[in-house]
């Protein structure tokens, strides 16, 4: 896997920036997750969850760290015009399973 700035976002998504986040923060995304796939399965469109503000004032707004990642993502100087700036929610507990840290056969199934 190749990145330009690496973050656990399993990590993220968990335990939130810092580490501090309540268990029910999690826990509320992953009830939303839950909702979202059962919506899906009865045949509703998928909920989207938006990644990036959309202005640079918004960005900054809600911290440095949010404002870097929207610099970066959302403007010319890495943006692709086909990232769209969101991911489904159904994928929540997915994603907060991922470990960027822990063995490569834990995170994409048996190496050969």
């Amino acid at each position: 896997m190749a990145t330009v700035s690496a973050v656990d976002t399993g990590s993220l998504f968990r335990d939130g920036l810092g580490r501090t986040q309540d268990p029910q923060i999690l826990q509320g995304m992953l009830d939303a997750s839950g909702e979202a796939r059962t919506e899906e399965a009865r045949g509703a469109p998928a909920r989207l969850q938006q990644i990036h503000p959309d202005t640079g004032e918004q960005a900054k707004a809600l911290g440095q760290h949010v404002y870097d990642g929207w610099e970066y993502y959302r403007t010319p100087r890495a943006q692709h015009p086909r990232s769209e700036n969101h991911f489904v929610q159904r994928s929540i507990d997915l994603i907060a399973q991922f470990d960027a840290f822990g063995p490569l056969s834990v995170n994409v199934g048996r190496v050969t």
